[in-house]
């Protein structure tokens, strides 16, 4: 259930699993991980994603989930994080200020929609939606997408790739999701600008990034992982890092 009567300065952050982003995760390694260890990688990004979203103090927080199983991976992300945040992060938590819902039936274009939908109908200014396999996305990205939409009416994040990493509004605007194949993810961003010009929405863009769609991403990460370290960036993609060490560890292993 949302959460109810929203003040009008409120905003919906909303991370939207589907379960095709743990086979993603999958292919980024050879058939010699173990599945097990590719589920705790696709659990840290869910992990390190929530982590980055609390940390967004004007949005209230929600999971659309497609399946059972994507629920438990949230659910233990969130224990994971109560035991490792502090502060606002944790207390938000602990206040069980991240709310789980389940995805509407149908395609994935009339289920971005109704989600959409939902947050605008339940009181709330301006919604951004994001995925789970952008693990380093930041405090400052997600801001800036919000800050973007107190001027236009859409915002997209898009990737190297040509698709997208992020979509914000601050009105329903169906022509989004109704004149555009989302199931197809080749050149997608280019459609949904289109469409954005063709229907004249005023919308913008924040920076280029990635979503771990093709196996050079991977390289992306551990790169950005290392440049937060560097700038003495300790938490940021935290689950992802420890994960990701151990995984590489035992492929170096089993090198003959």
């Amino acid at each position: 259930m949302t959460k109810s009567k929203p003040d009008s300065t409120k905003n919906a952050l909303v991370i939207f699993l589907e379960d095709k982003h743990r086979l993603r995760v999958q292919s980024q390694f050879s058939d010699s991980v173990e599945a097990s260890d590719v589920q705790s990688l696709y659990q840290a990004f869910i992990e390190d994603t929530i982590a980055a979203c609390l940390t967004v103090e004007s949005a209230d927080i929600f999971v659309a989930y497609s399946s059972e199983r994507a629920k438990k991976f949230v659910l233990e992300a969130i224990e994971n994080l109560k035991a490792s945040m502090k502060g606002k992060c944790r207390a938000r938590l602990e206040h069980d200020d991240i709310e789980l819902v389940a995805q509407s039936e149908g395609d994935i274009s009339a289920n971005f929609e109704s989600t959409f939908k939902r947050y605008f109908d339940a009181g709330y200014a301006e919604v951004v939606l994001i995925d789970c396999v952008t693990p380093t996305i930041t405090q400052r990205m997600l801001e800036n997408a919000f800050k973007v939409l107190k001027k236009k009416d859409v915002v997209f994040g898009p990737t190297l790739e040509g698709a997208y990493y992020l979509l914000g509004m601050r009105k329903l605007v169906p022509q989004i999701f109704r004149l555009i194949d989302w199931s197809n993810s080749i050149n997608i961003y280019s459609r949904m600008v289109e469409v954005a010009r063709d229907v004249q929405l005023n919308w913008e863009e924040i920076e280029l990034w990635y979503d771990l769609r093709q196996p050079g991403d991977l390289e992306f990460l551990v790169r950005d992982i290392n440049a937060f370290r560097i700038i003495g960036d300790e938490t940021s993609a935290k689950a992802t890092e420890a994960v990701l060490e151990s995984l590489l560890q035992k492929l170096q292993d089993e090198e003959p």
